[in-house]
């Protein structure tokens, strides 16, 4: 792991045991107040949990298996440990033994969503979904996710301590449905003043609360792509809407955010509530010359939506072999990238610099 700070000071840290695992599947950092978790699984279905109040904690860390996935609360890790009786426990940044919390009646794939005290999760056992809700206060739930539910699909978000549904309905309507943090179970689900083409899907899902509450929701949809030499029959579209939650409609006309070709994926997609309304993010590729140098993103693109004025769009070009989008808090936004480049210019391959994170501040 390699930490770095605006002035470019970097520092190297190798977790205990790493280097006993294979070549990794998945690497996922949590933060939260409380400490730093860091949990890899190998493509042997290995996976390795540690944990530590401090940055220096982390160096000395024990690691723990596990192969589950984890959400970090301001005070504590929340895991579910599969079993006969699957169990959802819970681990102190500090260190000791992880508690259990519940042992769930429901089996199935679980996801779970971590607020600041408040966490949330969700099991899908194919043929119906439960949602629970986990605080100080003990465990809450289940709610049942009604069949139409699966239809066209959920998107999930965290708002402090709230939850937030998003789906598109059979009509093609944008739906929510949220669960408040003071609440002991979700609210019904309203439905917003747009109708959405066929075939679309949601992608992202950003909610910015206060006096003038706005959701904004990133949709999807393919475009024919005849032309395409690879083999791959269409092209992708973004658009963005940005709905007022009070009068539940659209504040802008639809905008178009990019297109990506014969098949390439879109996104992904990011960003959070600004001081002026609501940030979406999504990485760029980059260029031939320099993907050979190591390079795998050329930049961050960005759209700010403000509640008033004009809409703003620009880029942070920046060639990069790994670029993580870190949302927003208190009004800014950022992002942390490896770079291999500077501007629309790359470096060499093996240049020093590129070990060097750099933070990104965005719109």
């Amino acid at each position: 792991m390699v930490r770095g700070n605006e002035a470019g000071v970097q520092e190297d840290l190798v977790l205990p045991g790493s280097t006993e695992m294979g070549r990794l599947a998945s690497l996922d950092l949590m933060t939260s107040k409380g400490g730093f978790a860091i949990h890899a699984e190998d493509r042997d279905g290995r996976g390795l949990l540690w944990r530590g109040a401090s940055w220096e904690r982390l160096r000395t860390a024990v690691p723990e298996p596990h192969t589950a996935s984890l959400c970090a609360l301001e005070d504590r890790l929340l895991g579910v440990v599969s079993g006969e009786v699957p169990r959802l426990r819970a681990w102190s940044f500090v260190g000791g033994e992880p508690a259990t919390v519940v042992d769930l009646k429901e089996s199935g794939a679980t996801s779970l969503y971590c607020g600041t005290t408040r966490a949330y999760l969700l099991v899908e056992n194919g043929k119906s979904r439960s949602l629970f809700a986990i605080d100080r206060e003990g465990f809450r739930g289940p709610t049942h996710l009604d069949g139409q539910d699966e239809e066209r699909g959920l998107t999930f978000a965290t708002e402090e301590d709230t939850l937030w549904i998003g789906k598109l309905d059979f009509s093609g309507h944008p739906t929510l449905r949220r669960w408040p943090a003071t609440s002991a179970a979700p609210e019904p689900w309203i439905l917003l003043e747009e109708r959405i083409e066929e075939g679309s899907s949601l992608d992202l899902m950003v909610i910015r609360s206060g006096t003038a509450p706005l959701a904004a929701l990133v949709i999807e949809h393919h475009s024919d792509g005849a032309d395409c030499k690879n083999g791959e029959n269409f092209h992708t579209v973004a658009e963005l809407l940005v709905f007022d939650l009070t009068k539940r409609s659209p504040i802008r006309s639809k905008m178009r955010l990019d297109s990506w070709l014969c098949g390439a994926e879109a996104g992904p997609f990011g960003g959070g509530a600004s001081d002026r309304g609501i940030v979406v993010t999504w990485l760029q590729g980059v260029g031939s010359s320099c993907a050979k140098q190591g390079a795998r993103y050329g930049g961050l693109a960005f759209l700010e939506v403000p509640l008033e004025g004009a809409v703003r769009s620009g880029k942070v070009e920046i060639p990069s072999l790994a670029l993580l989008d870190l949302g927003c808090e208190g009004g800014s936004c950022g992002a942390v990238a490896l770079p291999r480049g500077e501007g629309g210019e790359c470096w060499a391959s093996g240049d020093v610099r590129g070990d060097v994170p750099r933070w990104l501040s965005y719109p």
